[in-house]
């Protein structure tokens, strides 16, 4: 069962006594916030990738091309 915190509207304090936020508007700007973070991470990890896998081809081209 949750409690209201006395002075503190939009909180609640949980059975194992933790103050909880009631704020729904709040975690879901947190969460898409999150996502995005983690979406421009993950596009940069990728970015980052391709860059390795071209200098690995132009490598690899250039040693054919040293060959002939």
């Amino acid at each position: 069962m949750h409690t209201k915190v006395k002075d503190a509207p939009g909180f609640v304090r949980g059975e194992n006594s933790a103050i909880l936020s009631t704020d729904i508007l709040s975690l879901t700007s947190y969460r898409k916030r999150r996502d995005q973070h983690n979406e421009m991470r993950t596009a940069v990890h990728d970015i980052n990738n391709m860059k390795l896998e071209l200098d690995e081809i132009k490598s690899m081209l250039k040693t054919i091309i040293g060959k002939i």
